[in-house]
């Protein structure tokens, strides 16, 4: 079984920089090597050994450009299914954003219905003081037509009284006159014969 290495290593960085020309995905992953960890295998061939170096150093530059160019298909292949990953994971941060936002929606909704239907008590509220207000205004109106009968009744006692006081067919006004008049034509008669 192979042990692996954490690729940060000072050492490994310094090797690796020597690959650039041979692997050009090297220089990309070179800035976040701490991402990373190497096999016992790749370690002993990139930094241990000088081996892998010399033996690239030495070989056909034709058959180094048709690596090149494999290794740049391998590199764009790899970093494509990187892009993709990150846009799976993208697509699913959208999706749970957009749950979080059909859950608020839902909720302000909730809250709409409930600011509706307590207008509509409010409402309900508001028409119940309204017939109130009008029976009382009903009553007022019924209380100051009673009173207006009383000084109405009031008033035509007051008359009466003024008029007389009936008595036995004749009102005492009337009364009084009858006996005014009959001290008159006393008077008048005694006069006449005095």
């Amino acid at each position: 079984m192979q042990t692996k290495r954490h690729a940060s290593t000072k050492k490994l960085k310094t090797r690796l920089s020597l690959f650039n020309d041979f692997f050009p995905e090297l220089v990309e992953i070179q800035t976040h090597l701490e991402d990373y960890s190497i096999c016992e295998r790749h370690y002993n061939q990139l930094i241990v050994q000088e081996h892998l170096r010399q033996s690239l150093l030495n070989q056909d530059p034709a058959t180094t450009s048709e690596d090149q160019t494999i290794t740049k298909k391998n590199v764009t292949s790899r970093e494509q299914a990187a892009t993709s990953r990150e846009q799976a994971a993208t697509s699913r941060e959208q999706a749970a954003t957009s749950k979080e936002q059909a859950t608020t929606s839902k909720e302000q909704a909730m809250t709409s219905k409930e600011q509706a239907a307590t207008s509509r008590k409010q409402a309900m509220t508001s028409e119940e003081q309204a017939t109130i207000t009008k029976k009382q205004v009903a009553i007022s109106r019924e209380q100051n037509m009673t009173s207006e009968e009383q000084t109405t009744t009031s008033n035509e006692q007051s008359i009466i009284c003024e008029i007389g006081i009936q008595v036995g067919g004749q009102t005492t006004g009337e009364k009084a006159s009858e006996i005014a008049l009959q001290d008159l034509k006393s008077d008048i008669y005694w006069l006449k014969n005095n």
